[in-house]
């Protein structure tokens, strides 16, 4: 859909160019953008007693404290970094893949509208973690993205323009990043918990800005992974590529993003503690020093 709006706005202002598609659909967001935050500085009341309210007050000398000095936090930020740079590299790189390696540019949007099986992951997995448990539950997760990962690739050998194993390794792939998602979200809230019982104080502002932090950076870095990648197979762009390159782009959709969730799942096996009864040990204290407060 965003596709088409683009395409209609080229035809519109630009004589079909999708570069001025893509530069007027910016300029709207960016009004859009700017018009809802005037309205919600202006519009929405701000809280005179909760501005009154003396809180916790941090120091900066304290943030190097409550994030590098908490094990548990070090360990799903490694969670999350890898497990990010996984999609994100992938992500990156697809679209090269299905228009050289495969010649059939249109999979590239198929493969993205399996987004909302991500969707269904999250809606799915409470239910599917009180079946199984976290532990299970992420590694199914595992295994769906590496599953996902080889269907594309081994159809794309077998019958590389078919639309049907798209879908289903796209699917399978989305589900397990959806399972991925909720699982390192809950994980980082019971990192607070944690935190709580371990220094005596909450820090939900500084632990969850990681999480976005964390997005922003392996955006960057897999995008140095993908261009480096491209550099060195001799991608040359809007030209037939060699044979070279194309069995590149096979290797680099998927080795790189397997290389990533792996890692990803040595962390949260290895180093991340908050589960089985070390976790319910430390749930008991958060809520006695709840109640003890109360």
């Amino acid at each position: 859909m965003g596709c088409f709006f683009i395409h209609k706005l080229g035809d519109l202002f630009g004589k079909g160019s999708d570069s001025v598609g893509i530069f007027v659909f910016a300029i709207i967001c960016s009004v859009v953008f700017i018009f809802t935050i005037a309205v919600t500085i202006i519009k929405v009341p701000e809280d005179k007693e909760m501005e009154q309210q003396i809180g916790i007050k941090v120091n900066f000398k304290d943030i190097g404290r409550i994030l590098f000095k908490n094990k548990e936090l070090l360990a799903i930020m490694g969670v999350l970094l890898t497990f990010n740079l996984c999609m994100q590299t992938l992500n990156g790189s697809i679209i090269y893949y299905f228009k050289y390696a495969v010649n059939a540019e249109h999979l590239f949007s198929i493969f993205n509208s399996m987004i909302l099986c991500e969707m269904v992951g999250l809606l799915f997995l409470p239910r599917f973690i009180k079946w199984v448990g976290r532990t299970k539950a992420f590694n199914t997760a595992i295994i769906l993205i590496v599953t996902g990962l080889a269907v594309i690739l081994i159809a794309g050998f077998i019958i590389p323009k078919v639309t049907i194993p798209v879908i289903i390794g796209a699917g399978l792939l989305r589900v397990g990043s959806g399972f991925m998602t909720g699982i390192t979200t809950v994980s980082l809230a019971d990192v607070i918990d944690y935190s709580e019982v371990k220094f005596g104080q909450r820090n939900e502002s500084i632990i969850t800005s990681t999480n976005t932090f964390l997005t922003k950076a392996s955006q960057a870095i897999a995008a140095l992974i993908v261009g480096m990648g491209l550099t060195i197979l001799g991608y040359t762009p809007n030209e037939s590529q060699t044979a070279l390159t194309i069995n590149g782009l096979r290797v680099m959709i998927i080795v790189a993003p397997v290389i990533f969730v792996f890692l990803a799942a040595f962390l949260y096996h290895k180093a991340f503690n908050l589960k089985g009864d070390f976790f319910k040990g430390c749930r008991a204290n958060t809520l006695l020093q709840t109640s003890e407060r109360t």
